[in-house]
């Protein structure tokens, strides 16, 4: 249960990320594709659905958020199996945030006609929410294996020394003797 409460966490400040580098790379489409992300349209087309008033902008906004910022820390509890395979952070959460993406814009959001599939698409935009969410999957692994203490292996740190990989000191077992640790063939 704390595993999954903690990677709800990971999915909610990973959404954060995610959102941040939507609206920056937002600026960067061309101007004729810079309507509505899908989060957006999402909410709009959903609220259209039910039959509920769409009413002020900011209410739109603050709904779209919700729905946003919901998904992610739902799929980020869903993410808690995948830590069992002890991946790297950064390929653990590319390929969970590419699943995430290919479940809902090559699955349930075309099948239930909300959006079009990605075919139907401007490439810049798909190529947008592609990136989107490797930041979203990257974020919620490594954050994920942070806050549950299983951190990446040693291996991939770089050395207190600066530049270069770690020592065979540095390298070595916390617990191990001084001698061990200070000790190297020449």
């Amino acid at each position: 249960m704390r595993r999954l409460l903690v990677n709800a966490g990971a999915g909610l400040v990973a959404t954060a990320a995610m959102t941040a580098a939507m609206e920056a790379m937002f600026r960067m489409l061309p101007r004729y594709q810079r309507y509505p992300l899908p989060p957006r349209l999402i909410t709009t087309r959903m609220l259209r659905r039910i039959g509920a008033p769409l009413g002020l902008r900011s209410h739109k906004d603050a709904l779209t958020m919700l729905n946003h910022f919901g998904y992610g820390a739902v799929a980020g509890a869903l993410h808690t199996p995948v830590t069992a395979l002890r991946l790297h952070p950064l390929v653990e959460g590319a390929l969970y945030g590419m699943a995430v993406w290919g479940g809902s814009y090559l699955g349930w959001l075309p099948k239930a006609g909300i959006l079009p599939h990605p075919k139907h698409t401007p490439k810049k935009r798909t190529a947008l929410m592609i990136v989107a969410h490797l930041v979203w999957g990257t974020t919620l692994a490594t954050l994920a294996q942070a806050a549950t203490g299983r951190l990446p292996p040693r291996r991939w740190a770089r050395s207190r020394r600066g530049s270069g990989p770690l020592s065979r000191a540095e390298l070595a077992p916390r617990g191990a003797s001084r001698r061990r640790q200070t000790s190297s063939p020449r």
